[in-house]
């Protein structure tokens, strides 16, 4: 059989209670067919996901491929995927999201007009499988516009809304291949927002997107890595702050503002998951004092999303009223564990 159109790469560790619905769910998408391969990559699971994988694609209407490596993390699988990968176009999915039901068919559309190497659509954030992708009113031709990378990665840098993360890029894979884009592995957090820079830096001058929602991105309050909030969630800083040359040489007008903002804006989001997870006050002051906390809050001088700013004044005018604020504010939406080492 010849090579497919789209191979989308999905890793899976312990998947187990999501691979039914994800089957039914490509089961049912509109324009599913040999044109469209599923990368399954078995990251190691220690549950029935490998069984469950090889019995329930037996009656799939559209190509599949399982493979199985040692234990790794997320970025391994994806890298695994890639380099497995035949076909003219590479998406991202994970096996516990959603997508809307013309996922597949846009994307074969995006394909098979050959508009760029990379192509962007909108995801959604969802809470507990909570939610609807798709707006009322998005039937029709699809829109496609050429956006100017400069801008499009300020979009990305300032508000990740629409185009946050991995799972939201059509690529061709020669593209990733001729630029060795490949994720950072050994890094648990952020690793996809790195790789996004990655991408759009190596892009052309301009990028083609749609306003179109496609995938449906779950934020889960327990079971997923983003629940735990280990001494691992601040080493993504240093991979971040690796971006800093790359965007010097390629992307000139965006380097200054991505050495203010960059760093800063992702340790501000880790400075609020801490203040939610900390068992105490004196274990959340400590981490702050420990991760350089203040000299970060103070580079967001300026920052254009309001509530960056507003909760980075109230860090540095009053550290137990930051820290009081997050959790009334984020209770509701955010149940991250500690699992810090006591210090204090």
């Amino acid at each position: 059989m010849s090579e497919p159109l789209i191979d989308i790469i999905v890793p899976v560790y312990n998947g187990a209670q999501y691979i039914p619905g994800f089957l039914a769910q490509f089961d049912a998408q509109d324009g599913i067919d040999d044109d469209v391969r599923i990368i399954f990559v078995d990251d190691g699971s220690e549950d029935n996901t490998g069984e469950l994988l090889r019995n329930g694609t037996l009656k799939c209407r559209y190509q599949v491929r399982i493979i199985s490596c040692q234990h790794l993390g997320v970025s391994a699988a994806r890298n695994a995927g890639i380099r497995e990968s035949g076909a003219e176009y590479i998406a991202f999915f994970d096996v516990d999201d959603v997508c809307s039901p013309d996922y597949v068919s846009t994307l074969k559309e995006i394909s098979a007009r050959g508009v760029s190497d990379v192509f962007l659509f909108c995801r959604k954030m969802l809470f507990d499988d909570k939610g609807v992708i798709a707006s009322a009113g998005e039937e029709g031709p699809l829109p496609v516009m050429r956006t100017g990378r400069q801008d499009l990665l300020n979009e990305i840098l300032t508000d990740e809304t629409r185009f946050g993360g991995i799972h939201c890029i059509l690529m061709r894979r020669s593209f990733v291949e001729c630029n060795g884009l490949l994720f950072a592995e050994g890094y648990p957090y952020y690793e996809d927002t790195e790789y996004l820079y990655r991408v759009l830096a190596m892009a052309s001058e301009e990028i083609y997107v749609t306003d179109r929602y496609l995938y449906g991105y779950i934020a889960r309050h327990t079971g997923s890595a983003m629940a735990r909030f280990t001494r691992d969630r601040i080493r993504c800083l240093s991979l971040l702050s690796g971006l800093e040359p790359l965007f010097e040489s390629r992307v000139p007008g965006f380097a200054p503002k991505y050495k203010q903002y960059g760093v800063s804006r992702i340790y501000w989001s880790v400075l609020w998951q801490a203040a939610l997870s900390a068992p105490s006050y004196g274990e959340f002051r400590k981490f702050a004092s420990d991760t350089g906390a203040d000299d970060k809050m103070r580079m967001l001088s300026g920052f254009p999303d309001r509530k960056v700013r507003l909760l980075r004044r109230l860090y540095l005018i009053s550290r137990r009223v930051y820290y009081m604020t997050v959790r009334i504010l984020g209770r509701r939406y955010s149940k991250v564990r500690w699992e810090m080492q006591s210090t204090v």
